[in-house]
């Protein structure tokens, strides 16, 4: 009978033994899935404050980039090869005299003036955009302001319109409210942009900004408007929904 004890005592012995390793193991365990836990925690910390810095830096950027724009504008509609052999910067002050109806005297300072550096297209009914730079940035606005006022801008049978010569980055970022927009002229809802990349609707009386496409498919979609957004766009929705603001990008008009 003691012999029997003395096994069943041995056994309980190494039965606890066991328990006590495998809490050892345990602890030790959830000691590395705390430590994991904390080094994923500080990691999408850091990840997170690397892309705000990239986004500040990506911003500044843009600003210097826009800024170096400011005398130039963009006009579009002019027919692929309308200058012929005459000399761009001619071919350019003549177009815009003509079609804002400006005195031939009018000394209108341009700089350079040349086609978009895209491939010249193959289908003649597509062309590329002229950009203008401008000596003096007031002769710009001058021109650019001009033409929004003016009804319809004719040259040799085809109607132009004239725009602010935007950044590639920027030019991406107004584009992404392109859905949005046909979306809100079909149910006659007013809206206009400004600048950088804002949107500006208006509703109930009132006018509300957006920011960026996907706030306002967000603050929109009451209306029935949808929109399918970029990835950048859904980058930017999810770390607004951690908490940061990106900071607004491109074209400053100071």
């Amino acid at each position: 009978m003691t012999e029997r004890l003395d096994k069943i005592e041995d056994s309980l012995k190494g039965v606890k033994e066991q328990i006590r390793g495998c809490e050892r193991r345990l602890d030790e365990a959830e000691q590395r899935v705390s430590n994991t836990e904390d080094n994923g925690a500080r990691a999408d910390r850091l990840l997170t404050y690397m892309i705000r810095k990239q986004r500040c830096l990506e911003a500044h950027c843009e600003d210097i980039e826009n800024r170096s724009r400011r005398s130039n504008l963009r006009i579009y509609g002019v027919k692929e090869g309308a200058e012929g052999g005459e000399n761009m910067l001619d071919f350019t002050a003549r177009l815009l005299k003509v079609a804002l109806k400006l005195p031939d005297n009018d000394d209108l300072a341009i700089e350079r003036a040349h086609r978009s550096l895209a491939a010249k297209p193959i289908n003649t009914n597509i062309s590329r955009s002229i950009v203008v730079k401008f000596l003096h940035f007031q002769t710009k606005q001058r021109i650019l302001y001009k033409g929004w006022n003016t009804k319809e801008l004719q040259f040799e049978g085809s109607r132009i319109t004239l725009d602010h010569d935007y950044s590639t980055a920027l030019q991406r970022r107004r584009k992404e409210y392109g859905e949005i927009k046909r979306q809100l002229k079909e149910r006659n809802i007013r809206f206009r942009s400004s600048y950088p990349a804002v949107l500006r609707v208006t509703l109930d009386g009132g006018e509300k900004s957006f920011n960026s496409a996907w706030e306002a498919a967000d603050q929109l979609k009451h209306l029935g408007i949808t929109a399918k957004l970029s990835e950048a766009e859904l980058m930017e929705k999810e770390l607004h929904r951690r908490g940061w603001t990106a900071p607004l990008h491109g074209f400053t008009n100071e």
